[in-house]
């Protein structure tokens, strides 16, 4: 094989390597779920994980009224400190907001688990198994661009363009990494069907409907909504910072406890 035919053949596998991990949506095989069985949380953790799905609870407090924005003080406040709404006692005393989110965040643990088991989702186990299928073509690719580097310098020919291709499939093995869906084929599927049939909530987000707006857009559903600064909160960077720093959360429970758990997850508006 001449290097131009090596290079051509490189690349093409490259490119159909590139284009199979963007549709790497796989089937876990398990029966149909009835889309009723889906709270604004299961829809929330389908569209951006966990994080998401501790954003919606903490619309919901708010649209509920169970947790009040003070503006005088820039804070928010419990409306009935001695109320026995779950979520508000899975909040810390005293936190900053974006650690009220990441408990809740941790406290939805128990609904990703059900897609789990549902099939709508990979656990962790079935997750890095799909990753190194993924990943096995552009070792693959890595593996056989070195040895091609190593046969030029053996035969002293030059090696550049195989470098470059290389360094192109490392590129897009990192990005693979980086964006690898947790969704299963069914629940891409479902998550897209139920996301048409409410098209409606994307286009103008109703107030009654601002929670699941919120499930399925993050929170870009708060925008031009009366919780707007919330949204200038979950992003400091936006606003200098200033907002998001004097934001706390007195809720008046003694800690994160509750139904809570499973592991941490990072800032708001991730997905996974």
């Amino acid at each position: 094989m001449t290097g131009n035919q090596f290079l051509s053949i490189y690349a093409a596998v490259l490119v159909l390597t590139w284009i199979w991990s963007l549709f790497s949506y796989r089937s876990s095989r398990k029966p149909p779920v009835n889309p009723g069985l889906l709270q604004p949380e299961h829809w929330a953790i389908l569209s951006g994980g966990l994080p998401r799905a501790a954003l919606t609870s903490f619309t919901q407090l708010l649209q509920k009224g169970t947790i009040v924005w003070n503006g005088e003080q820039s804070r928010y406040e419990p409306k009935d400190p001695e109320g026995k709404d779950p979520i508000v006692q899975l909040l810390p005393d005293n936190a900053t907001l974006q650690d009220a989110i990441k408990s809740l965040a941790e406290a939805h643990r128990p609904a990703e688990e059900q897609l789990e088991n549902w099939g709508l989702r990979w656990n962790t186990k079935e997750y890095e198994t799909q990753r190194m299928i993924i990943f096995l073509p552009f070792v693959i690719l890595l593996g056989a661009g070195v040895w091609r580097v190593f046969l030029g310098i053996a035969r002293d020919q030059p090696f550049g363009f195989v470098l470059m291709l290389m360094f192109v499939a490392l590129l897009f093995w990192l990005h693979a990494a980086k964006t690898q869906p947790r969704n299963t084929r069914e629940g891409r599927n479902l998550l897209n069907t139920f996301t048409r049939d409410n098209d409606h909530i994307l286009r103008a987000t109703p107030g009654s409907e601002l929670v699941l707006a919120v499930a399925l857009l993050g929170d870009m559903a708060l925008e031009g909504s009366e919780f707007e600064r919330l949204r200038g909160a979950l992003n400091p960077a936006s606003n200098g910072g200033g907002l998001a720093d004097g934001l706390v959360m007195s809720c008046g429970s003694s800690g994160s406890g509750g139904d809570g758990g499973g592991s941490g997850c990072g800032g708001c508006g991730g997905g996974d």
